[in-house]
């Protein structure tokens, strides 16, 4: 379909531009376009990123990343004036581009691009680094498509294991953002968290000296390169990163401090990550967890000492302590890191899911052991003798997206209230007051872990 004629007239103009370039992201499909992120490796604007606009094109929608193009493109800064008075950005969406480090945006009509071969010559070393993890991501997309897993078993699957969200249907976003658990589509501290489980596995005793950490560690930053090192990875990969020097050198390995050093040294590196929504409620969420979460914790290992002494004769076994502490620990963490992004969840997407604890409670554990089927699924699929048992972990991956999709189904026109605003003066002052909250439930309930 093609684009209204207002929105043909709205679109930049300038000098046009013969290049070549190479896919650099998962091409995102809509039903008028096709963008994706392309590297231009010849040119005045060579070995920039470029923010692409297929436009009214069927065959860009066959690209996938890694592929070769030649362009005859107009090129245009990132950072549109706006009409007002000719210098301010149009919209916060240029500060996100440019917090991706891409300078330059251009639309792309039929005739204006062909498929060309990729000129290896021209890639810097570090170009050509991502160039070969990209190749490597959509050979495990491959692999994970063949295995027998159906659509939209495969879209969750890609979105959770290696970070490709685009095939995600707006619908099945829409559901996971009403029930308060999009996070689960994102990949963050909780999917690297199971990575660096599995892989620490393999150390057995030897797992906290210096060469397993180290391995570790460089396992960590790969996988994050793997899966393009947004900026909720890239904050999970540099906090193992900082926190297992921190615990080589005997002290608590994540604190405020730790997390502060953390979103220093990548505002540094990229400042403009600061206006990426992603950037601010990853930092939100673990800041909230680390703040409130062991006050609130302690405060209820109170109440329950205080129970158990008063009621000594009542039966209890260590099963019951430890999943009475690992339900209460579960509801707790949710609860803190929602009411920690609330206002900013509020603020940008004028909706709040009511029953996250509910939806938390159900959906983390089923995407835990999904995420271990997904490793499973891939780790066979590189072993063609131990393809048959691929069918063990694609049969759990398959029967537990079909509970959550109808759970979803179910749960989410339950979950949220929508409709709802927050100017970023009352944002500011939610954070205010929830600063105060915190501040007074740190001095009444100091830190405690008896429960």
């Amino acid at each position: 379909m093609e684009l209204k004629k207002q929105e043909i007239n709205r679109l930049p103009v300038g000098s046009r531009h013969e290049c070549r370039a190479v896919v650099f992201s998962v091409p995102r499909v809509s039903e008028r376009t096709v963008t994706a992120e392309l590297l231009l490796t010849d040119g005045s604007h060579a070995h920039q990123l470029v923010h692409a606009v297929f436009v009214g094109d069927t065959m860009a929608r066959s690209l996938t990343e890694g592929n070769g193009l030649c362009l005859s493109a107009v090129m245009q800064p990132a950072f549109l004036p706006s009409a007002a008075d000719g210098t301010a950005p149009s919209s916060v969406y240029p500060y996100v581009l440019r917090s991706k480090d891409i300078h330059l945006v251009t639309f792309l009509y039929p005739g204006q691009w062909q498929r060309a071969a990729v000129d290896f010559d021209s890639f810097q070393p570090a170009e050509r680094l991502r160039y070969h993890l990209l190749c490597l991501r959509r050979h495990l997309l491959r692999e994970l498509r063949q295995s027998g897993l159906h659509a939209d078993a495969y879209d969750l699957g890609a979105a959770m294991m290696l970070g490709v969200r685009q095939q995600v249907s707006a619908p099945v976003r829409r559901q996971y953002a009403d029930a308060g658990v999009s996070h689960l589509l994102a990949l963050s501290g909780m999917h690297l968290s199971v990575i660096y489980l599995l892989v620490t596995l393999l150390f057995g005793r030897y797992r906290r000296s210096m060469v397993a950490e180290v391995l570790v560690v460089a396992v960590m930053w790969f996988y994050a390169m793997l899966t393009g090192l947004g900026p909720s990875v890239l904050r999970a990969v540099m906090l193992v990163s900082v926190s297992a020097v921190i615990r080589l050198a005997g002290r608590r390995p994540v604190t405020l401090n730790s997390l502060s050093f953390v979103a220093l040294i990548q505002l540094l590196w990229q400042p403009l990550s600061l206006f990426d929504v992603s950037f601010q409620l990853s930092y939100l969420a673990v800041a909230s967890i680390l703040i409130a979460y062991p006050p609130l914790y302690g405060m209820l290992s109170d109440r329950f000492v205080c129970l158990r002494q008063l009621n000594m004769d009542a039966p209890s076994s260590p099963l019951h302590h430890r999943l009475l502490r690992l339900l209460v620990g579960m509801v707790l963490l949710s609860t803190v890191a929602q009411i920690g992004v609330a206002p900013l969840s509020i603020h940008y997407f004028a909706s709040f899911p009511l029953f996250f604890v509910v939806s938390n409670l159900v959906m983390v554990p089923l995407a835990i052991v999904m995420l271990y089927a997904l490793f499973l699924i891939l780790l066979f699929s590189v072993c063609p003798m131990a393809a048959i048992l691929q069918t063990v972990p694609v049969w759990v991956f398959l029967q537990l997206q079909a509970f959550q999709s109808a759970f979803l189904t179910w749960f989410a026109p339950l979950g949220g209230i929508g409709r709802l605003h927050l100017s970023v003066a009352q944002t500011w002052l939610c954070y205010l007051f929830l600063a105060l909250t915190a501040a007074l439930f740190c001095r009444l309930f100091p830190k405690k872990h008896t429960f």
